[in-house]
């Protein structure tokens, strides 16, 4: 059984058992609560490069000019993976990640036009769906809000002083392991 046939197996089994409107991180609790599944080290590898992968995907920093821009540039490696540098990286490692990323982008928009085009031909006798695929103006209004809010609060909420708390076990790598 494949991997994605396995895991479409465990989805189905928690929507009959357990709930049809779920999470999946519900899904992944009551996989190992109910013995579904188990982490073995290669698995425990593969998880932890996810949050890795997470994490530069998602980290950030203030330029001169305030606007929050990512610290880590990602490229297709030869292997399928993703090879992934810093700030320093040369030039050409990072306007290739751009360029990656707006193929990824490219790729989201098709897809939400096949699955927006499907679900309005499986409702012929409703309202189509109406989809623009043209987000000039919404990005113009993100960065409107960004210049006029450049800490990103939203009303109301005050920027945390507590440090965030990371989820599960971990030591920081000591400067000398190799």
């Amino acid at each position: 059984m494949s991997q994605s046939d396995f895991l479409e197996d465990l989805i189905e089994e928690y929507r009959r058992a357990i709930d049809p409107f779920h999470s999946a991180e519900a899904v992944a609790e009551w996989a190992i609560k109910a013995q579904h599944y188990s982490l073995k080290q290669e698995y425990a590898i593969r998880l932890l490069t996810a949050k890795i992968s997470a994490h530069m995907g998602q980290a950030r920093v203030s330029d001169p000019k305030g606007r929050k821009v990512r610290t880590h540039f990602a490229v297709p490696g030869e292997n399928g993976g993703m090879l992934w540098a810093g700030m320093s990286a040369p030039r050409k490692h990072k306007v290739t990640s751009l360029k990656y990323r707006r193929k990824l982008m490219v790729d989201d928009a098709f897809q939400l036009k096949q699955d927006t085009d499907s679900l309005n031909d499986s409702f012929p006798n409703e309202k189509p769906l109406q989809l623009s695929l043209d987000l000039t103006m919404d990005v113009a209004i993100l960065e409107r809000e960004k210049q006029m809010n450049p800490r990103g609060l939203r009303k109301g909420r005050k920027p945390s002083k507590q440090p965030s708390q990371h989820p599960g076990q971990y030591q920081r790598p000591s400067s000398n392991a190799h």
